[in-house]
């Protein structure tokens, strides 16, 4: 039983060692994709404020949830 807890902490360290090695692999195309979309999301925010969406006409149905028949008209 103590060889199953020593096995899980080895795991986890080779896990977590493994997607350094790939970060450490893979950093420039990384940096590069991040880059790329921060620049996206800059374009995509002046192109919101050049030209801001126009505001919709919204209709909102609503009912009396108290269930005055007064305001209808009706009597009690």
């Amino acid at each position: 039983m103590a060889a199953n807890h020593a096995a899980k902490p080895t795991q986890a360290l080779a896990s977590i060692q493994a997607v350094h090695d790939l970060y450490n692999n893979e950093h420039d195309r990384l940096q590069t994709a991040y880059q790329g979309r921060q620049q996206a999301n800059l374009q995509r925010e002046a192109e919101l404020k050049a030209h801001p969406p126009k505001p919709q006409n919204i209709v909102i149905d609503h009912w009396d949830i108290h269930g005055d028949t007064q305001a209808e008209g009706g009597s009690k």
